[in-house]
């Protein structure tokens, strides 16, 4: 999914609840296998003849599992130097299999068989020295077109999942502290500019210092944190210069979708 279009970035994964929020979600949009949680415990393969019945070990069937996590792993490691643009990726590890699938069925001292045309299996391997799970979705080749068909849908309700998100996000962007400090250095940048020809020369050094945002609950309204102390006549007028007030309007709609009222505020919190 590509969030190039938005100007900053998100740590939406990294909130508390997300990961309940999404299964949430994508259990309500008719994804019925794509991100299905085992139900039993696969502790073994065996490939068979499907003749003779005689066994074959597991090789190929362990090999198509570590094929698919080590092809993950090479993936999530090269992002960092691929990416160009703020997207959202989602790793599925599923294997065809061009045979039939047998699951049996273990409890106490009965076996039960049945056929199945895909089945969900969470492996453990040792990839570069650290050990690594993941969840691997054999489907029947005979099944795929189907299960193609509940990925879709997965990718669908990804899209609407994480445009909600984002939008959720910045219901409150500028006021949660959190959310705030995550755009701090692109405020400061944005502000620089218009700062640098608002202040007086004795002033210019002290721009360079972050400048961030805080709420006030009491007052209504938010605080531009320069950082620095300033002169209470010319804190005032900053704070009565429309140019600057019009610039510092764009940026908090900019990164923080906030259009409320703002002052600009020195090194010292007014409340």
């Amino acid at each position: 999914m590509d969030f190039s279009k938005f100007e900053s970035g998100i740590k939406i994964t990294s909130e508390e609840g997300y990961k309940d929020r999404y299964y949430t979600y994508i259990a309500g949009q008719k994804v019925e296998q794509a991100l299905r949680v085992p139900d039993t415990h696969i502790f073994a393969f065996q490939e068979m003849n499907i003749e003779s019945g005689a066994v074959q070990n597991d090789k190929a069937i362990f090999g198509s599992v570590t094929s698919l996590m080590k092809a993950q792993a090479y993936e999530l490691d090269s992002l960092p130097q691929r990416l160009k643009s703020k997207r959202v990726y989602q790793f599925n590890l599923v294997s065809v299999v061009q045979s039939d699938l047998i699951k049996l069925h273990f409890e106490g001292d009965s076996i039960t068989g049945s056929q199945v045309d895909q089945e969900h299996y969470v492996s453990r391997y040792i990839i570069n020295g650290e050990e690594t799970f993941a969840h691997i979705h054999f489907i029947q080749e005979s099944a795929f077109a189907e299960v193609v068909k509940d990925y879709d849908r997965l990718h669908n309700a990804n899209c609407s999942f994480f445009n909600d998100e984002y939008d959720r996000f910045f219901l409150d962007a500028a006021k949660n502290y959190k959310k705030s400090e995550l755009f701090k250095d692109e405020l400061s940048r944005e502000m620089r500019i218009c700062l640098f020809q608002n202040l007086a020369s004795g002033y210019y050094r002290l721009i360079k210092e972050t400048i961030s945002v805080s709420w006030s609950e009491s007052e209504g309204i938010l605080y531009i944190e320069l950082g620095f102390d300033l002169d209470k006549a010319v804190l005032e007028s900053l704070n009565n210069d429309r140019k600057l007030s019009d610039e510092a309007g764009r940026a908090l709609k900019k990164l923080y979708r906030y259009e409320g009222s703002f002052k600009f505020t020195d090194g010292w919190i007014p409340f």
